[in-house]
């Protein structure tokens, strides 16, 4: 609950113009950034007064504030931008206080509070009228509220049965539609299933003729392949036949050879050796002679 505070503060001699300088300031070029300031520091409302006494002048005031005093003169102290820079620039300038000094302040302590009794006679039996028709007024309408829920009640349970057998109907309607659309769409499925399958059937028969067609043909390949190859090789074993008989004639003929020089080496040496003995035998004689 917000609470109120009232302070005076004297204005030294030389800065009352000044200050009434600064509380125009406030009102007109700083408006809203003192109302910005204030919301801030939880001030609800802010009246300020000029008073010159003997002594001197005085500044009243009387702030309403949603927290406490010291913490409002904390915010106060303790800027955070430019204009609250400025501001408390003012008030130290203006009241010739520090920091410490307006941290210190306490609010003021009433001491009398006092309110005419015919001003409080009148609200009370002001007040009691208006609770006496107030209460009045309040039964009156609360019988017809009573009456007005009890029509309501009524209506409303006649509606309700009507309701429910209009929802119950359309809930059938809507369960037979349902059971029909179901019903629909699993024969579409069911025939789109036999089509895929009849599809996938005459393709996997395609193919099947397909690899058979492909294998024959690889197999006739094969088989032409197979039987040239063999004739080939017919040809190839009848030469390399006809190449080792020349071969085999070509060594004997010249194994016939060198046997025949070989026999005519041998013979032909021992038919030498008797001419060399009588020759020998010859020479020994011819003395005896």
């Amino acid at each position: 609950m917000p609470k109120t505070y009232v302070t005076a503060i004297p204005i030294l001699p030389e800065k009352v113009e000044q200050w009434k300088a600064f509380a125009q300031a406030l009102k007109t070029d700083k408006q809203r950034e003192y109302e910005l300031a204030h919301q801030k520091a939880g001030v609800r409302s802010e009246k300020i007064w000029h008073q010159p006494t003997p002594h001197g002048d005085l500044m009243l005031q009387v702030v309403e504030l949603e927290g406490s005093y010291p913490d409002f003169m904390h915010s106060l102290t303790h800027p955070s931008d430019e204009f609250g820079q400025w501001f408390l620039a003012q008030v130290q300038e203006i009241h010739g206080v520090t920091v410490e000094e307006m941290e210190a302040m306490t609010p003021n302590e009433q001491i009398l509070a006092w309110t005419c009794p015919t001003v409080l006679e009148k609200a009370g039996e002001t007040a009691m009228g208006i609770g006496q028709n107030l209460a009045h007024t309040a039964q009156g309408i609360l019988g017809k509220a009573s009456e007005t829920a009890e029509e309501v009640g009524k209506k409303v349970s006649e509606n309700a049965g009507s309701f429910a057998g209009k929802a119950q109907q359309q809930a059938q309607e809507a369960a037979h539609q349902f059971q029909e659309k179901a019903q629909e769409a699993t024969h579409q499925l069911q025939e789109k299933a036999q089509e895929a399958a009849h599809k996938v059937q005459q393709q996997a028969d395609e193919v099947r003729k397909q690899v058979e067609v492909k294998a024959t043909e690889l197999l006739n390949q094969a088989g032409d392949n197979v039987a040239e190859a063999a004739q080939q090789m017919q040809v190839k074993a009848a030469e390399a036949l006809e190449n080792a008989a020349e071969v085999g004639q070509a060594v004997a003929e010249k194994a016939s050879g060198l046997l025949n020089q070989a026999l005519g080496g041998i013979f032909g040496k021992k038919e030498e050796k008797p001419e060399e003995t009588k020759t020998e035998v010859a020479k020994t004689e011819e003395p005896k002679v």
